[in-house]
């Protein structure tokens, strides 16, 4: 519900890829992947690179979102 809540939504933040980031966290739980060895690797990864840890930002992010409204 909340995700299909924010899919709808614009972000137009680095806020926009910390919630792809947990989005991607949400899907390798619900495909029952989040005790796998792979499954735990890429979450790690994912939350090296959230929040205040997100050194790069992507800025043409907000050229994809005009091009979708």
């Amino acid at each position: 519900m909340l995700i299909g809540y924010l899919d709808e939504k614009s972000l137009y933040t680095k806020k926009l890829m910390d919630y792809r980031d947990w989005r991607r966290v949400m899907e390798i739980k619900r495909e029952g992947k989040l005790n796998s060895e792979e499954g735990r690797k890429e979450v790690e990864e994912i939350k090296g690179r959230m929040n205040r840890k997100r050194t790069i930002n992507k800025w043409d992010l907000l050229n994809e979102l005009n091009k979708e409204e």
